[in-house]
């Protein structure tokens, strides 16, 4: 159901979407989400701002109703893997899960790092050169920018965090957790 990114050391990680899933606007653009600090950019709360970012859409009148903005696309994905298992527990990462997929599994991945079918880890995750969506929006109060991560065809310049319009186009990959990580990917999802 994906490549491995992150590892948690007690059983748990993180998984990415073997591909991108098509571009998308942020949404939302003129609403703050993050209006009671409840946003976080670390690893493990990628579910979370996503979470908060549906919740926000479901129980609201302003465009964060738009069908097939990122965090909706993420929500709406499944994938079967080759022994039939379907995953469709998909979020939009934070502002580092995003970086650590670029890290671990893009252009940045040590060139010395193998997997354990012993191929190279560089780029194994397919990204493609250009601005990528994250679940972090940047400040409180932010109605109008989110947070995205730009991935260069090399590693010079890849994984540098910018903010962006939330009605811009970017690139958009699901990721899900697996094991002791869930349980963190939930934290903060009733604001």
């Amino acid at each position: 159901g994906g490549i491995i990114f992150y590892l948690d050391g007690t059983g748990g990680g993180l998984v990415a979407a073997p591909a991108d899933i098509g571009t998308a606007e942020w949404g939302c653009n003129g609403t703050s989400i993050n209006n009671n600090n409840g946003w976080n950019s670390n690893i493990g709360y990628g579910q979370a701002n996503t979470n908060r970012i549906l919740q926000n859409a479901a129980g609201s009148t302003n465009n964060c109703l738009t069908p097939g903005i990122s965090a909706d696309l993420c929500d709406n994905y499944t994938i079967t893997d080759t022994y039939g298992t379907t995953y469709s527990d998909w979020f939009l990462p934070s502002k580092l899960e995003m970086i650590e997929i670029v890290n671990t599994i893009g252009p940045c991945a040590a060139p010395s790092s193998t997997n354990t079918c012993g191929i190279s880890n560089i780029n194994i995750g397919n990204l493609t050169p250009g601005q990528y969506w994250t679940s972090t929006e940047p400040i409180v109060g932010s109605a109008q920018t989110a947070n995205m991560v730009l991935v260069m065809a090399t590693c010079s310049g890849s994984g540098a965090s910018s903010q962006g319009s939330k009605d811009n186009l970017f690139t958009v990959r699901p990721v899900r957790c697996f094991g002791t990580m869930c349980p963190l990917n939930t934290w903060n999802t009733s604001y």
